[in-house]
């Protein structure tokens, strides 16, 4: 998504020698980015409430993504049988955003501000199958939605009177809906031992994003993303409320790695995380750290039907 600022340097290049913004052919290397975003935030197993990214770049001055989910997860018994089916909901909100320098004009850099919005929401269903002492196998199917939004702007007018008319509409200041599919297995492990409750997961996704209802302009893409997702958590027991429901913490260990060609297409390509959740009944909430090579922050986590 960085690479947005290169991008608008070449813009005022083709201005300059009279060139039509379809020989832009990088711009459509930014779907690849777009459809990761979407990806990355509309998948309720990954964290990334607030990371700041370091992208290396000297023209990058600041770079943070914000997303937050609520998510759902519950598991239901088939009469006669060991295997389970499961329901898996999602609904999110993220902000990925963008400040840098651009300096197109001898003495009058300008500093940009590039910012995309998203609403998501995302279905999944699955079978869980159980094989030995507290492992089990899992494989689903998803189906979701996302609004990926552009708002970018200039410090500086004259920037804008010459970069907007060319690309206002296809590379800045635009909307689109888009399909999410998504393909989804799992090792699991469930198990008590002694006080503690652990539960292991090892996810691996694949994600195809598709755009449509595209704001005027706007081309549109279609692209796919993966991930590696490992979680560990550890819980106990800490006390009974006067309702009989158990009041409980929990400590979280995980690692997320983002596969496929747009995995670097946000600035970061890997973090991990550790933190901890209080939990009554069958709710939990809690906050991560998560730190990388490129991007460190906080995170927050919910759970339902722990």
């Amino acid at each position: 998504m960085r690479r947005i600022i290169h991008i608008t340097a070449t813009v005022a290049a083709l201005i300059a020698a009279q060139h039509s913004y379809a020989q832009l052919t990088d711009v459509k290397q930014l779907g690849g980015g777009y459809a990761h975003l979407l990806s990355v935030v509309a998948q309720p197993e990954i964290s990334v409430s607030g990371v700041d990214i370091d992208s290396g770049e000297d023209y990058v001055t600041d770079n943070d993504l914000n997303a937050l989910h609520i998510p759902y997860y519950q598991e239901f018994d088939i009469a006669g049988k060991d295997t389970r089916w499961y329901l898996q909901a999602s609904a999110g909100y993220a902000v990925y955003s963008l400040e840098g320098e651009v300096a197109l004009f001898p003495d009058l850099p300008s500093e940009i501000e590039s910012e995309w919005t998203s609403y998501n929401g995302l279905l999944e269903a699955g079978l869980v199958f159980p094989f030995s002492n507290g492992f089990s196998l899992s494989g689903g199917a998803s189906v979701g939605w996302a609004r990926l939004e552009n708002e970018t702007s200039f410090s500086e007018p004259l920037y804008e009177e010459v970069i907007l008319p060319i690309a206002n509409g296809k590379l800045f200041n635009w909307e689109t809906d888009a399909a999410l599919y998504r393909a989804h297995g799992a090792l699991r492990y469930d198990e008590n031992h002694g006080p503690y409750r652990v539960k292991g997961v090892a996810h691996l996704t694949y994600s195809y994003i598709d755009s449509f209802s595209e704001s005027d302009e706007f081309a549109g893409f279609a692209d796919d993303s993966g991930a590696a997702i490992f979680l560990l958590d550890v819980s106990r027991n800490i006390h009974h409320l006067e309702s009989g429901r158990p009041v409980y913490l929990i400590g979280h260990l995980g690692s997320t790695h983002f596969l496929g060609e747009n995995r670097d297409e946000l600035g970061f390509n890997h973090y991990f995380e550790a933190g901890m959740s209080l939990g009554i009944d069958r709710y939990a909430a809690g906050v991560l750290v998560l730190v990388g090579e490129d991007a460190n922050g906080l995170s927050l986590v919910f759970n339902y039907n722990y």
